[in-house]
């Protein structure tokens, strides 16, 4: 082995004997080191480490960027880790990432190599702090109810910062449902998240976000905290809605009563058949939903989209829209047209992708009517198929597309117009 080799084994040694008795030497005594040595030294530190040391260092003009990349590399590979290209965005995913794995207590040759400096409560509490995104799973009821226990400053944390929530729930009436639809009521209700990712077969967890989570729900048969009545198949879908609210302890209910309820935008990410009751309570001025952005995304053909135009004509403060994958058949797709010009005239970004809108004109023009819209795209959309004069068609949408003079962004690629 040759001096320079040597050399190198050396240095590479020492720094990981630094990151192994970090807490030993102190924060401040690697924080002396000259800033060339702490650049190099910053990947053989953990997640918990960088985050101690990177304030001081970027008040120093250092960035702990190849710390972080180092363990986005670990956990994700070189190719993903590549997509995070800031200290910021590298730090997010990374204690994103983390926070998943610790607080679920899953495992991975990343957690089993360094599990004592992260299985602690001050980890948690520091990816808290700074992780914008969070997933909510039904894998245990332990994990999510340590959130109103001996983790409430995790949850108030989380509250503050998280602004995206991703959801899975696989059965409504399982033991975990409880500490889920709570954990949502939380994040949304009195904290930050204004948007939802969901991949569940569960509408009514759906109705229940988008009807109200507020005390109104409470059911007054529960007595045990943060319980969640799951009624019966064969109960109505409004009463079920109306059971699935978490009976909180008095200083959270005292809370609840003070915070309106919000609905987050919502993602669809998976097909569901909604019962058509669900959103057909007597209308009233409380059925009215404060909705502004909403994303769904279908793969069925076979899907119902009812539930869909129902939606909408309950959204009228929608300003944002975007339909994947809806291909609907007959006058079904001419109904949920017209019920956006009639309800959602607020509306400005209209995105629709694979959709058959083919015989759809005559909507599409009185959409264009009704709709202020800045941005407008129709892809895949099948605008002319089947139509007898397809140039007096173009000729019609082309003019109608003029009159909207607030339209800045338009896209109709493969319509093939």
């Amino acid at each position: 082995m040759s001096v320079s080799e040597t050399d190198e084994s050396l240095r590479e040694r020492c720094f990981q004997a630094v990151g192994r008795h970090f807490a030993a030497l102190g924060t401040e005594a690697v924080l002396a080191l000259p800033s060339r040595l702490i650049s190099d030294l910053l990947p053989y530190l953990t997640a918990c480490q960088l985050d101690q040391v990177q304030p001081v260092l970027n008040r120093r003009g250092i960035s702990t960027f190849p710390g972080w990349f180092k363990i986005l590399q670990d956990l994700s590979g070189f190719t993903t880790a590549l997509k995070f290209n800031t200290e910021e965005k590298a730090k997010q995913e990374v204690m994103r990432f983390l926070f998943i794995l610790v607080f679920y207590g899953f495992r991975n040759r990343y957690i089993t190599r360094h599990g004592t400096h992260l299985k602690n409560r001050s980890f948690l509490l520091a990816a808290a702090s700074c992780i914008e995104e969070v997933l909510v799973l039904d894998i245990t009821n332990r994990c999510l109810n340590s959130l109103t226990c001996d983790q409430r400053a995790l949850i108030t944390l989380l509250e503050k910062n998280v602004r995206r929530v991703g959801c899975y729930l696989a059965d409504l009436a399982g033991t975990e449902a409880p500490a889920v639809l709570y954990t949502l009521h939380r994040l949304f209700d009195h904290g930050a998240a204004t948007k939802l990712c969901m991949n569940m077969d569960s509408p009514t967890v759906l109705a229940w976000l988008l009807h109200g989570r507020g005390t109104q729900y409470v059911n007054p048969k529960m007595t045990k905290p943060n319980q969640i009545c799951c009624t019966s198949e064969t109960s109505s879908a409004s009463e079920q809605v109306a059971s699935l609210h978490p009976h909180t302890e008095a200083s959270d209910a005292a809370e609840d009563h003070r915070t309106p309820s919000k609905r987050p935008s919502v993602e669809i990410q998976k097909a569901f058949w909604l019962p058509p009751d669900i959103f057909h309570p007597p209308l009233s001025a409380e059925s009215e939903l404060p909705l502004e952005k909403l994303t769904v995304k279908i793969s069925d053909d076979q899907t119902d989209v009812r539930f869909i135009t129902s939606l909408l004509s309950r959204s009228p403060h929608l300003t944002m829209l975007h339909l994947v994958g809806m291909r609907p058949t007959g006058s079904t797709q001419r109904q949920l047209l017209s019920a956006i010009s009639e309800s959602n005239r607020h509306l400005r970004f209209l995105d629709f992708e694979d959709m058959k809108l083919c015989g759809c004109l005559p909507e599409i023009l009185n959409l264009l009517r009704a709709c202020k819209l800045e941005e407008l795209r129709l892809g895949d959309c099948r605008l002319l198929e089947n139509c007898v004069n397809q140039e007096e068609s173009v000729q019609q949408l082309v003019a109608a597309l003029k009159m909207v003079p607030s339209l800045c962004k338009l896209s109709l690629a493969q319509n093939r117009l």
